[in-house]
C-alpha cells in the first residue's frame, strides 16, 4: 500500500508558547562570536569609579548613536569622523542579528498611526529609545511634535505628579504617520507611574530588569503592572 503523506508541522503562530524561563540553566546562549577585529571595551568617557558621568550608565552613547542617523549614504561611506566605523562595519560586528529578518520602523509607524508608543525602563531602555530616534530620522519619518501633541503632553503631566517620583515622560518624538513616541525613566514598579503610563500610551514597552536581583520580586511586579 502507498505510504501515508508526511504530517505537516503547524505554523509557528499555532505552536504553544515555550515554558517560562526563570533559571540560568534554561537561558539561550548565543553561540556566535564577534570577529577578531571587533574591540569590546567599556565606554571610556564614563567615570565608572564615581558612578558614571551624571550618574547615567549609558551617558555618551547618544552622540555615538545619532551620528548614524542623518543619511544612510554618509554612514556607508565611512565619512563619520575619527573613531566611528561605517554602517557596514557595524552590521558585520553585530553577529547576533546578522542574517535575520529585520523590520523598518516605518512598518511600526504605519501600524501605530495617530497612536502613542511609550518605552519605559532604565538607562539601557533609554539607549534603545535613542536607537528608535535614530531610525525615525534615518528613515525620513521624523517631524516636529505638532500642537496637539504638545497639548496632549501638558494635559497628561498632572498624572505623573501623583507618585513619589514626579517624573513625566521625556524625549517626545512624532512620525509622519502621526505616531507619537515617549520615554519614561523608571527602574522598578511604581503603581502611580504605571497608572499614568496606561492612561497616556496606547502601547507600552517595559523593561526594568537590570535593577532587580530577585526574580520572584520581578515576576510579581510585572504581574502587578500587567493587571493595571
Amino acid at each position: 500500500p502507498p505510504l501515508p503523506p508526511p504530517q505537516q508541522q503547524p505554523p509557528q503562530s499555532q505552536l504553544p508558547p515555550p515554558p517560562p524561563c526563570d533559571r540560568l540553566s534554561c537561558v539561550h546562549k548565543l553561540r556566535s562570536i564577534e570577529p577578531a577585529w571587533v574591540r569590546l571595551s567599556p565606554q571610556p568617557r564614563i567615570d565608572w569609579r564615581h558612578g558614571g558621568v551624571r550618574g547615567d550608565c549609558v551617558v555618551g552613547e547618544y552622540d555615538y548613536i545619532m551620528a548614524y542617523c542623518d543619511a544612510a549614504g554618509r554612514a556607508s561611506a565611512g565619512d563619520l569622523g575619527p573613531g566611528l566605523p561605517s554602517w557596514e562595519r557595524l552590521e558585520a560586528a553585530d553577529v547576533h542579528v546578522r542574517g535575520r529578518p529585520k523590520a523598518l520602523l516605518a512598518a511600526v509607524a504605519k501600524r501605530l498611526a495617530n497612536r502613542t508608543l511609550m518605552l519605559m525602563g532604565d538607562s539601557v531602555m533609554e539607549q534603545f529609545y535613542n536607537v528608535l530616534q535614530c531610525f525615525l530620522r534615518r528613515e525620513g519619518l521624523e517631524v516636529p511634535p505638532d500642537a496637539s501633541f504638545v497639548r496632549f503632553l501638558r494635559a497628561n503631566r498632572p498624572l505623573w505628579l501623583v507618585g513619589s517620583r514626579k517624573m513625566a515622560p521625556k524625549l517626545p518624538q512624532q512620525a509622519t504617520t502621526g505616531m507619537r513616541l515617549l520615554f519614561e525613566r523608571a527602574i522598578n514598579f511604581q503603581r502611580e507611574d504605571m497608572l499614568a503610563a496606561v492612561a497616556t500610551a496606547d502601547v507600552i514597552v517595559l523593561n526594568w530588569g537590570l535593577h532587580y536581583h530577585d526574580m520572584g520580586a520581578y515576576r510579581r511586579d510585572l504581574a502587578s503592572a500587567f493587571e493595571l
